[in-house]
């Protein structure tokens, strides 16, 4: 083998353990749907990710779809419990009637 091709294969071999590393990562990754309704009936998801992958740290992410406003991702626990009930953490604000905030679990 020629040095080109030593290292397009060990190129190669990278590439492919990157890959296989980004898929169990993908696959380590719970996500859960809560449908949550505004007060005026208009309706969306509450939509969470967490970490499940054995010995790497932890993080949640929560957006909202459905609703206007930001998503938020925390990295540890006391970030998570000092958020409190994340639906009034991320505060959103419905398309149809404007309010923020009036947004309950269904």
């Amino acid at each position: 083998m020629t040095q080109s091709e030593i290292a397009d294969t060990l190129y190669r071999v990278i590439m492919i353990s990157i890959c296989l590393a980004k898929s169990r990562e993908r696959d380590m990754t719970t996500r859960t749907h809560r449908q949550i309704r505004c007060q005026c009936g208009h309706t969306g998801e509450l939509r969470h990710a967490e970490n499940d992958q054995p010995f790497s740290s932890m993080w949640e992410q929560y957006t909202v779809d459905g609703f206007g406003g930001e998503g938020a991702t925390f990295t540890n626990v006391t970030e998570l419990l000092a958020a409190g009930d994340i639906l009034k953490y991320l505060n959103p604000k419905c398309p149809k009637c404007g309010i923020a905030g009036a947004v309950s679990y269904a």
